[in-house]
């Protein structure tokens, strides 16, 4: 059943990335990492604010996180290094401590802050 998941994350034209609890990227598809103009083992080890201008890395720290760890989920518009982007955002509980993020389209691509 995993290896079916895999093929299905790694063949979506949605972006899909998972993340530790750290906030570094641990896995993502070649469609997220294309959103940004990146291969993926370029972001592995990463973290996701290496994708973010300080700002907003600033502005979802402080507001989406901790929505999303209060409802275990976002979704809403935020303005990455090279896109605006829609975002959905599932965190696991312990003991998996991980966030799956899922890019569900780009707005405006080209369009930086």
């Amino acid at each position: 059943m995993r290896m079916r998941f895999l093929f299905a994350f790694e063949h979506a034209i949605d972006g899909i990335a998972i993340l530790d609890q750290a906030g570094r990227y641990t896995y993502m598809n070649r469609a997220h990492a294309a959103i940004y103009g990146y291969e993926p083992n370029e972001l592995i080890g990463k973290s996701w604010k290496a994708l973010y201008a300080p700002e907003w890395a600033a502005k979802i720290e402080a507001v989406f996180s901790p929505i999303l760890m209060e409802r275990g989920h976002w979704h809403g518009e935020t303005i990455g290094k090279k896109v605006l982007e829609r975002v959905e955002i599932v965190y696991e509980e312990p003991p998996r401590n991980e966030c799956v993020r899922a890019m569900t389209s780009t707005i405006n691509v080209g369009k930086t802050t």
